[in-house]
């Protein structure tokens, strides 16, 4: 791993302990309006660190509590969805299929379904 990429995963992982343990994601701050602004700074710091750790070691690729199907077969692809849903939301990226041709549409604070 070059110096360039060993300094960005540690200021992911940094940006991640800060996002996770100042509170923003309790409950009682429900509707924070920063809430959505840390949720995707977490989403892109989680993707850009598990495709670092991919290319200079071994794929996160467990499965638990993770809907497997088409686009996601393990939780590298379903924080790659979930990122790309969050930052790509004027593209077919908000639009993801589960089971049954089920199309969910993601957007924050509810999940619209339609069939």
């Amino acid at each position: 791993m070059d110096n360039r990429d060993r300094q960005d995963c540690i200021i992911d992982i940094q940006r991640i302990e800060q996002l996770l343990s100042c509170g923003i994601f309790q409950l009682k701050k429900a509707g924070n309006v920063l809430q959505q602004s840390a949720f995707i700074d977490l989403m892109i710091c989680l993707r850009d660190l598990l495709r670092k750790v991919e290319r200079y070691a071994t794929r996160i690729s467990f499965t638990d509590d993770i809907l497997v199907n088409n686009d996601v077969r393990d939780v590298t692809d379903a924080v790659t969805v979930v990122r790309d849903a969050c930052c790509h939301i004027d593209t077919p990226k908000r639009q993801f299929s589960i089971r049954g041709g089920v199309v969910v549409l993601f957007s924050f604070n509810m999940v619209k379904v339609f069939y």
